[in-house]
């Protein structure tokens, strides 16, 4: 009969909708415009794309929907499909296996347990698109339940916890990423530190140079690198060090050995107090009433520009102390939100913690900002790299991850909609990249245009810190004007290294040029030496159409920029540009990774909801049991 009916309609469509949406089931599609390249504007990037397929279920979307709503009034239980959804997705969870504690008579006197895993629970599932989820708990438990290199956690007692707590110290500054890599090892291995941050106290240096004199015996250090760690008054050095000592054992040693030192013993190290890490050096209580006023604001709509959404506090600021509290809020940002090993970011986690908040403050007051244009050079490209990266965090909080559909890309790159107001002037984000960071001639050219006299020299460098929230961006990083060319130096060395960035293929290149059977070899790197190629072998280069000369200059610009433990790779290189091997070489671009930087890997929805997002949610939430 017609109730017969309703209800296959219903059974079939809610289990449509919950592969599609639920399980997040993807399917690949080819774009419309698959190769924009961006050679003198810089262009939205674009490639190959996730589309989900609920994106093509509008019109089931809407009649399951009417469907629920009768069945609902017909009858009181569920039909069939809900059973089936709870059976996959409810019940047990997903949890983390169970740790079995073993540990020695003399180390539970001691406030020290061992734990080992168990085997975790079987994940094969009939359906494929479980397996993403199966690889996250995967790396969840190897990378949060084994320390680095294999080494296993510790278990410690509340007042083992405080006495290594006490003991173990980390001169470090926010936005130091070996600092931030040597944190994230403790507290994988699940020890407790004390910061002690040189920035927040800058005497405190001078300080950790006295403790190297009397621990190690060594003569006074003119200078030292961050992070400098220390543990009960023995010298352990930096990050690498510090890796060293825990795969060696030794680290385990000094903990058990500072568990049975007598309290007198212990060498301790005031720490910095909380509220003096990464202090910023604006803050005032202007600004914090207005993390009160943005924790109570409500908006279905983002505001225009991103960080007008309240009124700044009317206090002007100046551009280097402004500047400068970015950086460091950033920093805070990258240290606690972002993973120093894959780059990926925790938006879900970040959106709603305090640091969010005491940074959107902060960018509201980016409004009144003054003297930008007279920063030196230096100190103006770093302010607008990390302006271009808080931009598209804000951007991505508020619209949702870029990489989802075409149109995603174009009102998150093109329509203006991700801008903030500086100085009074509104910027997007491209205008940041291609008018600002690129130089870009054909950008700001009406008379006084105020944001002409922003623009610096462009350094394609600047590709390999710019972060639009994907996976073919490079990680997230913050930079300081005074140590901007390491810093770019360091970033693009890290970039190239990935071999998702750069490799050579042997084998698979063009034909030798004397015709004999073996082949050249075939050089990848990423598509952004496709799209910005003018900015790497020179715009004047591109626009003559010198395609030879253009793909030997690539391959000079990756040699010269390779780290140094890559020689071999920059020797070969050198010979296929200058044809010393005999043999041609046939160059191509990885296709650019356009799949969410969020740490879960699905895309982030952001805050603000289109009309048609609103409905499907409505429909869906008919569609719950």
């Amino acid at each position: 009969g017609r109730g017969q009916v309703d209800q296959a309609c219903l059974c079939l469509l809610q289990s449509v909708v919950f592969l599609s949406w639920r399980l997040s089931f993807c399917v690949k599609v080819e774009a419309l415009l698959v190769d924009h390249k961006g050679k003198m504007n810089g262009g939205w990037r674009s490639g190959r794309r996730d589309v989900s397929l609920s994106h093509f279920l509008w019109p089931f979307f809407l009649v399951g929907g009417v469907c629920a709503v009768i069945s609902h009034l017909k009858r009181s239980d569920p039909p069939a499909p809900f059973s089936f959804v709870s059976s996959l997705s409810g019940g047990t969870g997903w949890g983390r296996p169970r740790a079995k504690e073993s540990a020695s008579s003399s180390g539970r006197s001691h406030g020290l347990r061992v734990r080992t895993e168990t085997s975790p629970p079987s994940l094969k599932f009939k359906l494929p698109s479980l397996r993403r989820a199966s690889a996250v708990f995967a790396s969840e438990v190897s990378g949060a339940e084994r320390g680095e290199s294999g080494t296993a956690p510790f278990e410690l007692s509340t007042s083992g916890a405080h006495r290594i707590a006490e003991t173990l110290v980390i001169f470090s500054r926010v936005g130091c990423k070996y600092c931030k890599r040597a944190k994230q090892l403790l507290r994988r291995l699940h020890l407790p530190f004390t910061t002690v941050d040189v920035e927040g106290e800058p005497g405190r240096l001078e300080e950790a140079k006295d403790l190297i004199v009397r621990a190690a015996g060594q003569e006074r250090p003119s200078s030292l690198t961050l992070p400098q760690i220390f543990f009960n008054g023995r010298y352990i050095g930096g990050y690498d060090d510090l890796v060293v000592f825990s795969d060696s054992g030794a680290l385990r040693e000094a903990v058990h050995s500072t568990l049975q030192e007598p309290a007198g013993k212990l060498v301790t190290v005031r720490g910095t107090p909380p509220g003096r890490v990464g202090s910023l050096p604006v803050w005032d209580d202007a600004l914090e009433a207005q993390v009160d006023k943005l924790r109570h604001l409500k908006s279905m709509k983002a505001p225009y520009p991103l960080n007008g959404g309240i009124e700044p506090t009317g206090i002007p600021r100046e551009a280097g102390s402004i500047a400068e509290s970015l950086r460091r809020s950033m920093s805070r940002l990258d240290e606690e939100f972002v993973s120093p090993e894959d780059g990926l970011v925790d938006y879900h986690r970040m959106r709603t913690s305090d640091q969010w908040y005491r940074f959107l403050a902060l960018a509201t007051d980016l409004q009144q900002v003054k003297g930008l244009n007279s920063l030196p050079e230096e100190e103006r490209k770093a302010f607008f790299i990390n302006l271009y990266n808080c931009v598209t965090f804000h951007g991505v909080t508020e619209f949702g991850s870029p990489g989802t559909s075409l149109w995603q890309k174009y009102k998150f790159f093109k329509s203006g909609q991700v801008a903030y107001n500086v100085g009074g002037v509104v910027l997007t984000n491209d205008d940041i990249e291609n008018g600002i960071l690129r130089d870009g001639p054909t950008f700001f050219q009406s008379e006084g245009d105020p944001r002409s006299s922003l623009k610096v020299p462009l350094d394609p460098r600047i590709h390999f810190a710019l972060n639009c929230g994907s996976m073919g961006c490079p990680p997230v990083s913050v930079y300081r004007g005074d140590r901007l060319e390491e810093e770019l130096s360091s970033s693009t060395a890290a970039f190239l290294s990935s071999p998702k960035n750069f490799r050579i293929e042997e084998g698979e290149g063009a034909p030798a040029s004397s015709g004999e059977e073996r082949r050249g070899p075939t050089v990848w790197v990423s598509q952004l030496f496709e799209w910005y190629m003018g900015d790497f072998v020179g715009r004047e280069t591109v626009a003559s159409e010198k395609k030879e000369t253009a793909r030997k200059k690539i391959l000079n610009w990756v040699a010269d920029h390779l780290p140094p433990e890559r020689r071999d790779q920059r020797e070969r290189l050198e010979a296929l540009a200058k044809g010393e091997e005999g043999r041609d070489f046939e160059l191509k671009f990885v296709k650019y990774d356009w799949g969410p930087n969020s740490s879960d890997r699905d895309p982030v929805s952001g805050n603000t909801l289109s009309w048609s997002q609103r409905i499907s949610s409505f429909i869906l939430n008919l569609l719950k049991p």
